[in-house]
């Protein structure tokens, strides 16, 4: 008998953080009002899931980036879909984070208000800007 053995492959997942500073103290109408977190590639970060798992992901996404603890921010999960990166199969599954305006918690990226954004002409993707927008109400 001549089988042929299908190899089957395993589909990456992939978690992305969409993390974002609310400054109260100013107006809602201020464009720094709300700044969303950009890595040094101006990049939402992101990283594939391990067998450690998403906590641990998520953990080392933080780490890498903010100054803060994962637990105290609250990601929050907002969405999932299937994506070709790289003539690859993934799964993308996005975390929002929002926190309090505090200065000087970025480990590595910035944020960046949406008029900073438009003068370094970086666009947010239509599908993560629909996801901000369901979550914060925000003029993204």
């Amino acid at each position: 008998k001549n089988r042929t053995r299908i190899k089957k492959k395993i589909m990456k997942t992939k978690i992305t953080l969409i993390a974002a500073k609310i400054d109260k103290t100013v107006e809602y109408s201020s464009d720094y009002y709300f700044k969303l977190y950009l890595n040094d590639d101006k990049q939402f970060p992101s990283r594939y899931l391990t067998s450690s798992g998403v906590d641990d992901c998520l953990k080392k996404i933080f780490e890498h980036s903010l100054k803060v603890d994962k637990n105290w921010s609250f990601p929050t999960i907002v969405d999932a879909r299937v994506v070709q990166e790289k003539k690859e199969t993934v799964c993308e599954i996005t975390y929002t984070c929002y926190m309090p305006s505090v200065s000087k918690i970025e480990k590595t990226g910035k944020f960046y208000s949406r008029q900073q954004l438009d003068q370094l002409e970086l666009k947010v993707d239509p599908y993560y800007a629909k996801l901000i927008s369901r979550q914060a109400g925000s003029v993204y």
